[in-house]
């Protein structure tokens, strides 16, 4: 290898010659000027190969593999090189920080993501199928089926009767009837209940009597008791159908003929059921 840079070594020893000023401050050559010498020939050609060997040489790949390696502090400063058990390469090693980084890249992308938050609605209200009233029958003196519901009471008229499920002659004339298909005691819609005024017991003689507050009491077969709340009394013609109708409020009817003795009208009270 020395045999290899000898060629170079003289111009090379040219261009890094150092120049140190002498004591008189004239600048001097720190060589000799028989500075040729075999001994100084063979200085520069070993500190030209030493040179090229760290540096690449004449950049073929056998010097590259043979020449002395220089490690740069500053690499040594920054990086730890670990020797690759399979490939004898160097591999360098993330430093703490990196590590960290990564990491906390990691955990950040795997979060959860916050689940959209929706404007609360309002409850949809909830329909309530009303009763559907029978239609009036053609033969109002045909007879039924006696089917005793419960009792109803009026304190203001001091009236306690038998009401049943009918509006047949036949039924009023055991009392008061309940127009079927109407609703029941405590249900929504409206509970219809028709009764004579002259006949039979008369049980809704003084009906045209009752003032707004006056209270109604029906208590079914199984005991329990439902109070309802006269509201309001009119007059109507006996094909006012209005009367039967149903409604979301838990309301009753009475109705009888009007004059008593006559068919020409009805009278009508409208209540509601107690809270």
């Amino acid at each position: 290898r020395l045999g290899h840079f000898l060629p170079l070594s003289i111009p090379r020893q040219r261009t890094v010659e150092s120049v140190t000023p002498d004591p008189t401050g004239h600048a001097s050559n720190a060589a000799s000027s028989d500075g040729r010498s075999v001994r100084g020939v063979l200085a520069a050609a070993l500190a030209a190969g030493l040179l090229f060997g760290g540096c690449g040489g004449s950049g073929s790949a056998a010097d590259d593999q043979t020449g002395p390696t220089v490690t740069s502090p500053a690499a040594t400063a920054t990086a730890t090189v670990a020797p690759s058990s399979s490939t004898g390469t160097a591999t360098p090693t993330s430093s703490p920080t990196d590590t960290t980084t990564r990491k906390t890249k990691k955990a950040n992308k795997n979060e959860a993501k916050p689940t959209p938050t929706t404007a609360a609605t309002a409850p949809t209200p909830t329909t309530v199928a009303l009763p559907v009233p029978i239609a009036p029958p053609a033969d109002d003196e045909a007879a039924e089926p006696v089917v005793p519901l419960g009792t109803l009471a009026i304190p203001a008229l001091d009236l306690e009767r038998t009401f049943y499920e009918g509006i047949r002659l036949p039924t009023f004339d055991l009392g008061p009837g309940h127009w079927p298909g109407s609703a029941m005691p405590g249900q929504p819609g409206n509970v219809v209940i028709g009764g004579h005024r002259t006949n039979s017991n008369a049980d809704f003689r003084y009906i045209d009597q009752l003032s707004a507050g006056d209270e109604m009491i029906l208590t079914t077969n199984e005991g329990a008791s439902f109070t309802y709340v006269v509201e309001s009394t009119e007059i109507t013609s006996p094909f006012a159908s209005r009367v039967i109708y149903q409604t979301p409020r838990k309301t009753a009817t009475l109705f009888a003929c009007h004059p008593p003795g006559s068919v020409r009208q009805r009278v009508v009270v409208h209540l509601s059921m107690a809270p």
